[in-house]
């Protein structure tokens, strides 16, 4: 298990390193397409800083493959800060030894990007995935994140996702992040691979519904991420020693990773982290797994068990935000307190696709009924205001059972 306490000093050294030592972009060639090009948006301008570079360095530290790329856009906080890296392997987890990266034609900005522009998420995929064509793609997406709303405005860091402090505090919302994805699909000429959240809160059933078409395989936490996040080391020497896995594979050994890396340290008890196949079960229209939820929430409406309903709820499994509740904990409460046939069939059905959606789950002694996809279903108060925005509310009935 690795270590990721630096001290200042320490932190400061490999900044000021960094500045004064920049390499030189690299020439392009027209590479042969390889396996695997895996991505990694690091919006750092903010208060995580400090961990982008050592996640950076611990990519750097995993072996190399000639058939898997790794590149990195790192935007760090302060103006002038954001490079983009193709990442070599190098065992200094004190220097980012790693060359500098510009696509042909180069990026639309000089040395800051807004990482909160949706637009800007679309031009390093894009670019990246021209410049470094493959068989699978895979993004992950690093920073804070808050599901599908914003939290008060006295936390501006947990906005969604992709928070851009030097950019007047911009970000990346769900419709916007499908939007950028929608682009780049355009380009490559069908859905990404996997989409990974290194960020909090995001594996949610209106987020995974939100990208359907944009990505084959969906991973994320329904949880917090501690602010280690995913161990970029390990995961991506499985990926350079087995280049030939399948993007269900590749989801597999984050979940599989990220468990190893937390599991063993009792703090972090509330971790969980989860791999969604969104080819099947949330497929275009509206796909089982909505539709499942719908039925659900118009059996229950018309049911008049709203004790036995409202019990479910208290007791099934919540998270860092009491109003994002385990999807399948609910379900299954639902089924066994509920006496009404159309909800228990309702409930029934929604779990059954939910064991064929989740294919690797690994949760912490804190959450142990996660079934790895949660939900928004407020205890009581009005829904929030920014719940509308998403397409989920449009394409379902859940809303219309939540009032």
């Amino acid at each position: 298990m690795k270590k990721r306490t630096l001290s200042v000093l320490v932190v400061l050294s490999m900044v000021i390193s960094m500045l004064g030592t920049a390499l030189p972009a690299q020439a392009y060639a027209p590479p042969t397409p390889t396996a695997w090009t895996f991505m990694v948006y690091m919006a750092a301008d903010n208060n995580l800083n400090d961990a982008a570079i050592v996640d950076l360095n611990e990519m750097e530290m995993a072996p190399s493959s000639d058939q898997v790329n790794v590149i990195a856009l790192m935007d760090l906080y302060g103006p002038a800060n954001t490079t983009a890296y193709r990442i070599t392997h190098d065992t200094n987890p004190d220097a980012i030894a790693s060359t500098v990266f510009t696509p042909p034609g180069g990026w639309s900005w000089a040395t800051e990007a807004n990482v909160g522009d949706p637009a800007t998420l679309t031009e390093f995929v894009t670019k990246t995935a021209m410049a470094y064509p493959a068989q699978h793609y895979a993004v992950v997406l690093w920073n804070h994140g808050s599901g599908i709303r914003a939290l008060t405005m006295s936390e501006p860091e947990y906005k969604y996702i992709a928070l851009d402090e030097t950019s007047s505090n911009s970000y990346i919302d769900i419709p916007e992040l499908a939007g950028a994805l929608d682009l780049v699909n355009t380009q490559i000429g069908g859905p990404l691979g996997v989409v990974a959240f290194d960020a909090c809160l995001m594996q949610m059933a209106e987020i995974a519904h939100q990208l359907i078409g944009n990505t084959q395989m969906l991973v994320g936490s329904e949880e917090v991420v501690p602010g280690d996040g995913f161990p970029y080391d390990a995961i991506l020497g499985d990926l350079a020693l087995n280049p030939m896995m399948s993007c269900r594979q590749l989801s597999e050994a984050i979940v599989g990773r990220y468990a190893e890396e937390y599991a063993a340290n009792e703090v972090y008890g509330n971790f969980t982290m989860s791999a969604l196949d969104l080819l099947g079960m949330f497929s275009p229209g509206m796909g089982p797994i909505s539709a499942d939820i719908s039925a659900l929430g118009d059996a229950m409406a018309t049911s008049g068990e709203w004790d036995s309903i409202f019990a479910a709820r208290l007791t099934a499994e919540s998270f860092n935000d009491a109003d994002y509740i385990d999807l399948k904990d609910f379900a299954q409460r639902v089924n066994t307190m509920v006496t009404n046939p159309a909800v228990k069939a309702a409930a029934a059905t929604l779990i059954n696709d939910l064991g064929l959606t989740v294919f690797a789950k690994a949760n912490g002694p804190k959450h142990p009924d996660a079934g790895g996809l949660s939900i928004y279903m407020p205890i009581a108060g009005e829904i929030d205001s920014v719940y509308s925005q998403v397409q989920f509310v449009t394409d379902t009935t859940w809303d219309e059972f939540l009032t």
